[in-house]
């Protein structure tokens, strides 16, 4: 070379190679994403891809300051956000794998983005969530409650039994009340020891008979002290029907034509005394089947019992001889088993 020194064409060279290092480094950082800092390599950031607690947090029963605790939970633990109070102040999380699940101060929860769009739980103050995992600061407690409800309502011997249950948590000490159509309570003992959870019990009512098939309401109630977790199913509306056959025979009449009277002897067939009405009527046998009177009269019989009924004809009444008389009895007090006897004569 004619005028240049070797040695800086060598440096010309050297300048090329620096250059072409300075580029390959810059496109490496652009690729990678790593850039030199001060004070050498820094570590690598591991982000969690779900929203953790940031501090230490004790889960509360309901969306405001002094609610019951459920569960005190350690700064990184992962949550899963299920919604949020109505003035957006407070999460409700849950833990997988643990069953707690509580409300948390959105102040408390990171890694959430727009919690003003979570679904807001409605009257969430009042709510309470499951139950805390073992080993959190205090259980949500909840008072035990008894609860009477009506069972069952059946005949046995024509009497009306019916089942009390206490489905309930806690006994059920004091004797209850039972009526029926909206009648008479009758005290019902519990038989000297408590009712207790999941235990039933089955009351004869006193001087409740069933006469015929209808639909009976049977209502319980307990004591005035007694708290019942429920009080809709203290109520039964049911159908019941008597087990045993229930029967008025009309046994005997007699006439009187001086005194103008006909006299009806019935009997009481069935197991249980019947109460009700009964309708008697009279007609000539000869020469026409011509009704005489007709009349409603009291029924009133004991279980087995007799019952007389007394009617007066009216004067301008023609009574023929007894022989030429047929009475017929009817009643919608009970359903008659035998209606065959219901006539004389037979």
């Amino acid at each position: 070379m004619s005028g240049r020194p070797a040695w800086l064409g060598w440096l010309a060279a050297l300048s090329v190679v620096v250059s072409a290092g300075a580029v390959a480094v810059f496109l490496m950082l652009a690729l990678f994403g790593e850039r030199p800092t001060e004070g050498g390599p820094q570590p690598a950031v591991r982000r969690l891809s779900g929203p953790t607690l940031r501090h230490e947090v004790t889960l509360l029963t309901a969306p405001r300051d002094g609610a019951a605790p459920l569960a005190t939970l350690q700064a990184g633990v992962p949550v899963a956000v299920t919604g949020r109070s109505e003035d957006g102040q407070w999460l409700a999380v849950e833990i997988s794998g643990r069953n707690v699940s509580g409300w948390a101060p959105v102040s408390a929860v990171a890694n959430i983005e727009h919690p003003e769009t979570l679904s807001v739980i409605a009257g969430a103050d009042a709510a309470v969530p499951t139950s805390p995992a073992s080993g959190s600061d205090v259980p949500t407690q909840t008072p035990d409650f008894a609860d009477l409800t009506v069972e069952a309502v059946f005949s046995r011997d024509n009497r009306l039994v019916v089942v009390i249950a206490n489905l309930g948590d806690a006994d059920v000490s004091d004797a209850v009340t039972v009526s029926v159509d909206g009648g008479e309570a009758h005290r019902v003992d519990v038989g000297g020891k408590p009712l207790r959870p999941g235990d039933t019990l089955e009351a004869v009512l006193p001087e409740l008979y069933v006469q015929r098939r209808s639909t009976v309401v049977v209502e319980v109630q307990g004591d005035e002290g007694l708290r019942e977790s429920i009080l809709d199913n203290n109520k039964l509306s049911t159908v019941v029907a008597p087990d045993v056959p229930n029967d008025v025979e009309l046994e005997a009449f007699r006439l009187d034509t001086a005194a103008r009277t006909v006299t009806i002897t019935l009997k009481n067939n069935s197991v249980i005394p019947l109460i009700g009405g009964v309708t008697v009527a009279v007609r000539r046998t000869t020469p026409s089947s011509l009704l005489l009177v007709r009349f409603d009269h009291a029924l009133e019989l004991a279980k087995n019992g007799t019952q007389q009924l007394i009617h007066d004809f009216d004067d301008e009444a023609e009574l023929p001889g007894a022989d030429a008389l047929q009475v017929i009895l009817s009643t919608d007090a009970i359903n008659d088993a035998v209606e065959g006897n219901n006539v004389l004569p037979r």
